[in-house]
């Protein structure tokens, strides 16, 4: 079941699973509206715990925390759907109050 899903780079969506995975769907027919997916392929994990919402720009992933921490992550694998992060998977911590 999807907890939260948002839009990336390259026709990406992302999804947010409950048990932590985080998917990534292609849409292929963004263009027309068509019906045609790439995927799903799971592109990460743990991203169940204390996360409350995210959002992307580009191929540069925001999680929202629980405790109003922003932290940012930076997909390298985005445009084939593989799990490779920048800093090993490590968020940086960008903001706070959120």
């Amino acid at each position: 079941m999807v907890k939260f899903a948002f839009a990336g780079a390259n026709q990406i969506i992302y999804a947010i699973m409950n048990n932590g995975e985080m998917r990534g769907f292609k849409h292929l027919g963004q263009a027309d509206g068509t019906s045609s997916w790439e995927g799903p392929k799971v592109c990460g994990s743990g991203w169940s715990s204390g996360v409350s919402n995210g959002f992307a720009a580009g191929q540069y992933i925001y999680a929202i925390m629980d405790n109003g921490e922003l932290r940012w992550f930076k997909h390298l694998g985005y445009e084939n759907g593989t799990s490779e992060w920048s800093n090993n998977g490590q968020p940086k911590v960008v903001g706070s109050g959120w």
